[in-house]
């Protein structure tokens, strides 16, 4: 059975099921928002655990919470950072923590979820490790250009998911850095010079940091959700 929806969960364990595996992921962090004519940093994507063995009570509950995505730094809002990423949790230990959201004040990606998680810089995103058997640290950010000229940095990749690009520079207008991908989907692409972030795509990975704007500052995107899966052998 799996939860994608933001918020509290309860699983009903069949009878006869005493263990289940657990795969979860933390939510995306948002993008940043920089004012003036610098790009933001995309959002780092959250921390990944796979198929982690867990003992139940048959006939009993497991509760949980689904982490919700990052929001992008506001349009109009000056240089601000987007928020992390919720944490994921399922019964009394199992967390995956969510993703950092992309930096305004020094155009750096979030970094990614966990202990593994890559650390956000400003350039492109870098990969998660694992940190243990199940659990990886999420990817990072892209930075944003840190010049009106340049583009926006990639975003860290995850399993089948490339980086997503930055954004192009406009008219003195540096790029945004694109979000991380995470093992369930894509980062938002970075926004081009004078554009808004791009919001993430599927579950846990970040929103895109927004493009230079000069006068003023557009929206980062908004990081993805987390996502639960819960199996089992009835």
């Amino acid at each position: 059975m799996e939860f994608t929806t933001p918020g509290a969960f309860t699983f009903n364990v069949p009878t006869g099921v005493t263990a289940v595996w657990v795969t979860a992921i933390g939510a995306g962090g948002g993008g940043g928002s920089r004012s003036g004519s610098l790009g933001a940093g995309g959002g780092g994507a959250g921390e990944f655990i796979g198929a982690r063995f867990l003992l139940v009570v048959s006939g009993g509950t497991l509760t949980g919470n689904v982490g919700a995505g990052g929001t992008g730094a506001p349009a109009g809002g000056g240089t601000a950072d987007g928020a992390s990423g919720g944490n994921t949790t399922v019964g009394s230990y199992i967390v995956a923590i969510g993703g950092v959201g992309g930096k305004g004040s020094n155009s750096n990606g979030g970094s990614g979820g966990g202990v593994g998680g890559g650390v956000g810089a400003a350039g492109d995103g870098a990969l998660g490790v694992f940190e243990t058997t199940h659990y990886a640290g999420g990817a990072a950010g892209g930075g944003g250009s840190a010049t009106t000229t340049l583009n926006g940095f990639t975003g860290g990749g995850s399993g089948s998911y490339s980086g997503t690009s930055g954004g192009i520079a406009g008219s003195l207008q540096g790029g945004g850095g694109a979000g991380a991908s995470s093992p369930y989907g894509v980062g938002g692409v970075g926004g081009n010079g004078g554009a808004a972030g791009g919001a993430a795509t599927a579950s846990g990975s970040g929103g895109g940091g927004a493009g230079g704007l000069v006068g003023s500052n557009q929206a980062g995107g908004v990081g993805a959700n987390g996502r639960v899966l819960i199996t089992y052998v009835a």
